[in-house]
């Protein structure tokens, strides 16, 4: 797999530089010493369910593509070569990984 072009995650929501505030930072290793970026802020009255989906994405695409390529597997080692539904899910799932990763869109 390439190497993302995003901020590697995990994401995490901390306060802010004033009350209500809400900035979201990532963390990661870069060998030496753990790095945190900046990502966004979130403003008092800002749409909170937008914070907290955009805080998880790095889980939830690596979850993603955890669940696709397990089930990909499954399906190959139990024969299945004709199940439409089960093969447009996987297609659907990797449309939206590559579009998260920057590709088609």
């Amino acid at each position: 797999m390439n190497k993302p072009q995003y901020t590697p995650g995990p994401w995490l929501l901390m306060n802010g530089h004033a009350p209500g505030y809400k900035n979201i930072y990532a963390t990661h290793n870069t060998g030496n010493e753990t790095a945190t970026d900046f990502i966004c802020e979130f403003r008092p009255g800002g749409n909170m369910a937008d914070r907290d989906l955009i805080a998880a994405a790095p889980d939830l695409l690596a979850e993603l593509i955890s669940m696709t390529d397990a089930y990909s597997n499954a399906m190959r080692d139990a024969g299945v070569t004709h199940y439409p539904e089960a093969l447009a899910v996987v297609r659907q799932a990797r449309a939206a990984i590559a579009k998260a990763q920057g590709g088609a869109k």
